[in-house]
């Protein structure tokens, strides 16, 4: 398990944790994700599509409203946080979710 990971569920190394299916996770229709301040600082263009565009493509990834997650392009790390996810508080991101990256953190 990743930091990132770790961070998400607030366990630590050495923690136990059991891990369950949770088979009623919806495609996304709609996600608001934005990066954090202090990971974009000389950072030009659009994140988008040099980070989250890339991160996702076919990769059908699970998020949870207020996950934090690392993408890594262009020689930078940029870390972002799902702010909102439509279906529920889950959802799989798929080829047809609408991703919405305005502002940041």
């Amino acid at each position: 398990m990743n930091k990132v990971v770790r961070t998400n569920l607030r366990v630590r190394l050495g923690d136990v944790v059991s891990v369950h299916q949770y088979p009623d996770v919806k495609y996304g229709k709609r996600v608001h994700i934005l990066p954090l301040d202090d990971t974009i600082e000389g950072v030009t263009g659009d994140l988008f599509h040099a980070y989250l565009k890339p991160y996702f493509l076919e990769s059908y990834r699970p998020v949870r409203k207020g996950d934090h997650f690392l993408v890594r392009g262009g020689m930078r790390s940029v870390e972002f946080k799902v702010i909102e996810t439509d279906p529920g508080e889950y959802c799989v991101i798929a080829p047809d979710t609408k991703s919405f990256v305005r502002g940041s953190l």
